[in-house]
């Protein structure tokens, strides 16, 4: 257990980590074309099916953010927004987290202990460039 939500944190960290290298690679590479490149961070909610906090049942948790028409995925990953430290020990285990290239959306799946509180505490992001 502890070997998977290690798994589970290091991969969330290294979604997390490649939105600043995405970011600087593409700001370079924009700012020698004639019409300077933005970039946004849209951001999606975790749908969290689990309902009883802390009894051991991991459930199904999923979220997307998705780029609006025009803009294009440069990467994204999750985000813990509550970190007050009301739950000791994380009950939450990342299982997948990519890109939807076609749909030009960032999906996270996990499995869930929080009760529900998932949708609460992580976000989805999505960092997107205007093309």
């Amino acid at each position: 257990m502890k070997k998977n939500r290690l798994v589970a944190i290091t991969v969330g960290i290294l979604a997390l980590a490649m939105v600043g290298p995405a970011s600087a690679g593409s700001a370079s590479g924009a700012a020698s074309s004639s019409k300077k490149a933005r970039q946004q961070v849209r951001v999606g909610k975790i749908v969290d099916a689990d309902t009883t906090l802390g009894d051991g049942n991991f459930n199904f948790a999923e979220g997307h953010a998705r780029c609006r028409r025009g803009e294009r995925l440069i990467s994204g990953g999750l985000r813990r927004i509550h970190s007050d430290g009301l739950f000791p020990g994380l009950r939450w285990a990342l299982q997948e987290s990519g890109p939807v290239p076609s749909a030009r959306e960032w999906k996270v799946s996990a499995a869930s202990d929080l009760g529900g509180l998932g949708r609460k505490d992580f976000r989805v992001i999505a960092v997107c460039q205007s093309r």
